[in-house]
């Protein structure tokens, strides 16, 4: 099998296909408002905030990576699909937290390319899902080349910034 372990968003076909919930983006929603209590305004009280909650989410998907790779190596994709299909609540949840948080004056831009990245990592889980339980190899191996290639610009932008716990897990990003 392909598959030697797949993205689960621990800190997300196309890019431009992935479904988001309408929401205008974080910069656009904050422009013009008035402060929020609690509103992050240090990128360092940011970081330690959103890497917390990245922290869960690894926390809340690691037993689910630790299944998929035993499934992975008695090539049992349905049991692997089943396993990838818990793992989307945690990155919605995930994701929309993140999105909750305000990220420090001027950094929107960044933190927005970042989330949407691992958006587009969590829209391609639905259809590795999907070509596991149609056991379609070929569309699995295109699938894990852009969750490969996804992973690569995520951890490329989570360093970047200063996460330390945000950013892909599963496959590496070589």
């Amino acid at each position: 099998m392909v598959v030697a372990s797949l993205v689960l968003p621990g800190c997300g076909g196309d890019d431009d296909e992935v479904k988001r919930e309408p929401r205008p983006r974080a910069a656009e929603a904050r422009k013009g408002a008035p402060a929020k209590s609690g509103e992050t305004s240090t990128k360092p009280v940011f970081l330690r905030k959103a890497d917390a909650l990245c922290a869960e989410a690894k926390r809340q998907v690691a037993p689910i990576a630790v299944a998929v790779a035993a499934k992975v190596a008695r090539e049992d994709a349905a049991g692997v699909a089943a396993e990838l299909r818990k793992a989307l609540p945690i990155a919605d949840r995930l994701l929309g937290r993140m999105r909750a948080l305000t990220p420090p004056k001027g950094d929107e831009a960044i933190v927005d390319e970042f989330l949407d990245t691992i958006a587009k990592q969590r829209g391609r889980i639905r259809p590795m899902v999907e070509a596991l339980e149609a056991e379609d190899i070929s569309s699995i191996e295109v699938l894990v080349e852009e969750l490969r290639q996804g992973n690569r610009r995520a951890q490329r932008l989570a360093q970047g910034y200063g996460f330390t716990k945000c950013g892909p897990v599963g496959l590496p990003a070589r």
